[in-house]
């Protein structure tokens, strides 16, 4: 995949496609976070940014701040992260993608939670799963309500996240993603220690 799209990257170069070129970095970007060559990541999309900014092309611009986001997750620089996602929730709040914003909110709920403002994190990934539902995305909004999950435990909300894992566990069933329920499982496993019930 990589090789394909560094040959589309000088092909788009080569016709002074702007936003073509702006695309091939992204898909770059997205392929090494993917393989957490996260540096190599980094570099892609921030050569992109300029391409897609001059092309007036917001929602890609969104989509490549997220993209560094993830880079700057990878490489353990959290605020870096939280500027770059909330850059693109910034570029999001006008243009009509739920899939994208729900993208962007799925970051910053996720990185909020791994520096430890479980409220932020709470409040971004709550707004994902109906997002989820107006696009249809099953697993996608299985995964924020596991993720809610694991918020409202860290909270101590122990209710609420009982109620998260049994609607993410219903989806999870639903769709037949067993991985994604062996996690939803264990995210159960961990409320009801908690609540000190062992059985």
């Amino acid at each position: 995949a990589i090789d394909k799209f560094q040959r589309s990257l000088t092909f788009w170069r080569e016709a002074k496609n702007k936003v073509g070129e702006a695309g091939s970095f992204y898909l770059l970007s997205y392929t090494f976070n993917e393989i957490s060559e996260y540096e190599k990541a980094h570099d892609a999309a921030k050569q992109a940014l300029p391409l897609a900014q001059a092309a007036g092309e917001q929602r890609l611009e969104a989509w490549l701040h997220d993209q560094i986001g993830s880079s700057y997750n990878g490489l353990g620089e959290s605020k870096k992260a939280l500027d770059s996602f909330l850059e693109a929730y910034r570029l999001r709040q006008s243009a009509k993608d739920p899939v994208g914003l729900g993208n962007t909110l799925n970051n910053l709920g996720y990185t909020y939670h791994a520096i430890g403002d479980l409220q932020k994190s709470l409040y971004y990934m709550g707004q994902v799963p109906p997002l989820m539902r107006e696009v249809r995305d099953r697993l996608k909004e299985s995964t924020a309500l596991g993720n809610l999950c694991v918020i409202n435990t860290d909270m101590g909300h122990y209710q609420e996240a009982t109620k998260f894992c049994n609607e993410a566990l219903n989806i999870k069933r639903e769709i037949n993603e067993s991985a994604g329920e062996a996690i939803t499982l264990s995210n159960f496993g961990n409320v009801y220690s908690h609540l000190g019930n062992y059985q």
